[in-house]
């Protein structure tokens, strides 16, 4: 399966064109693996949990999508992170990403160094904020964008 027009327009908008294909080259790869009981639950709008991805962008690294399910996230440098970024100006414990049981994200700044910023404003720190799709967070230099599958 394709990535849709509009956030393929979405990505256009922020990113080369050969990124963009990269991107939707990994979305089709872990759309393949993932269970034909979930596929269905989600193309029918009847999934049984929440089913988003966020996108990262890390300098010098190909960008890469990660799976969400209900949970708590940590992300950082720290090789226990649930989501492992390795650049070193992104604290060790950078952040925690939550996706809530009714389907809410949230981020929180775990005090880090160079702090997190949500759509161009930073958070303070240990400050909690509720992510919407296609909100943009910044860990030092690295972009990251939650997206819904």
């Amino acid at each position: 399966m394709k990535i849709s027009d509009a956030f393929r327009r979405f990505l256009n908008g922020i990113y080369p064109a050969q990124r963009v294909e990269k991107v939707e080259q990994q979305c089709e790869d872990a759309r393949e693996s993932v269970g034909l009981e979930t596929l269905v639950g989600q193309l029918s709008g009847d999934a049984l949990e929440p089913a988003y991805r966020l996108v990262i962008d890390e300098p010098g690294n190909p960008i890469r999508v990660e799976t969400l399910g209900i949970g708590e996230y940590l992300i950082g440098r720290a090789p226990d992170c649930n989501i492992a970024i390795t650049l070193g100006c992104v604290s060790r414990v950078h952040c925690l990403l939550t996706v809530h049981n009714e389907g809410r994200v949230t981020l929180r700044d775990l005090n880090s160094l160079n702090g997190t910023i949500v759509n161009g404003l930073r958070l303070p720190a240990d400050g909690k904020h509720v992510l919407h799709i296609y909100d943009r967070f910044i860990l030092a230099d690295v972009s990251v964008t939650l997206i819904r599958m």
